[in-house]
């Protein structure tokens, strides 16, 4: 009888353990597709500028989207190394991060995205602007 009760108490804790790793999975799966659609709406733009911002989703969800010019490929004067060609010149790379984060205290997780994007430069008050002027992701632009 004490070999039954132990191993009954064995399969039940295994029984939970795949429950929890079937809720992590599961809030894994939520942030990684939130984080690739902020990413692919960024990405439609053809202009872009250095911004941060981020918001929280009805379930819980926080993210951030920052977007700043890469520095790895310039120079000491801030240019392009070797001077580059005039599509260099033209267009700036980014780089995008978008982080999404859930849970608190120990249980907090948090799942990351970053790509680079060529494109030209824009001003955050422009009219092919990607980001509102609230700081949200623009509209039908």
């Amino acid at each position: 009888m004490a070999i039954l009760a132990i191993c009954l108490t064995i399969i039940l804790q295994l029984f939970s353990g795949a429950l929890k790793s079937a809720g992590i999975s599961r809030h894994y799966v939520k942030a990684v597709l939130k984080a690739r659609e902020k990413m692919e709406t960024i990405l439609m733009f053809p202009q872009l500028y250095e911004t941060e911002y981020g918001g929280e989703d009805d379930d819980g969800f926080r993210w951030t989207l920052t977007v700043r010019k890469d520095r790895d490929g310039e120079d000491e004067e801030g240019g392009s190394e070797g001077g580059g060609s005039t599509l260099q010149k033209a267009l700036t790379l980014f780089r995008i991060d978008v982080t999404v984060r859930w849970g608190e205290g120990r249980g907090a997780r948090s799942f990351s995205l970053t790509t680079l994007k060529a494109a030209k430069e824009a001003s955050p008050e422009g009219e092919e602007a990607p980001l509102a002027p609230g700081g949200g992701l623009a509209e039908n632009r």
